[in-house]
């Protein structure tokens, strides 16, 4: 197996576990070697800060419609329009 998906908000919430699940599910070695760089590195970083997006009506539904068997595959959410712009984290 070469591919280990992952989701967005997995990476950015939790990194360190993220990244073992990763190591793990492609069977590389030393994980327990690299984790004090990435912790180096993860102490460099910025606080993570979700983004909000808004969008109109119009095109929450045409995203919902276009993008529909994606979101049911991986299990996300389909926003509801509003008739005001919709927010969206992300």
């Amino acid at each position: 197996d070469q591919l280990a998906e992952i989701s967005h908000q997995d990476i950015l919430h939790s990194p360190k576990e993220t990244l073992k699940g990763i190591y793990n599910k492609l069977d590389l070695k030393n994980f327990n070697e690299a984790l004090p760089h990435l912790e180096h590195f993860l102490a460099l970083q910025p606080p993570v800060k979700d983004n909000n997006y808004s969008l109109n009506p119009a095109d929450v539904k045409k995203i919902n419609k276009q993008w529909n068997f994606a979101f049911k595959l991986w299990g996300y959410p389909i926003v509801s329009p509003t008739p005001d712009k919709t927010s969206i984290a992300g």
